[in-house]
């Protein structure tokens, strides 16, 4: 799923901002990172003259983590989202 409204940047800014951002369930990193299931973000934050792909996975054991700054940002928002997620799985 392609996140509409979000961004990666080096915390530089030296790279400039990269708005395709894919993100899905990943069933094959959670070796990687210990745990029982991951969500992956995935990016490129290359030139035009070097690829830079890169993947952020975050465990299962930290959606606490996510959902707690999620909030923070913007509490309604969040509810709203989880909300809709959890009625689509239904």
């Amino acid at each position: 799923m392609k996140l509409k409204k979000s961004a990666a940047f080096r915390a530089s800014l030296e790279g400039g901002l990269y708005r395709d951002i894919d993100v899905k369930f990943d069933d094959t990193l959670h070796l990687l990172v210990r745990t029982k299931s991951v969500i992956r973000f995935y990016f490129n934050m290359g030139t035009e003259k070097k690829s830079g792909n890169t993947v952020l996975a975050i465990g299962s054991t930290d959606f606490e983590h996510v959902m707690k700054s999620m909030i923070d940002a913007d509490r309604e928002a969040t509810i709203k989202a989880f909300a809709s997620a959890i009625l689509d799985q239904s």
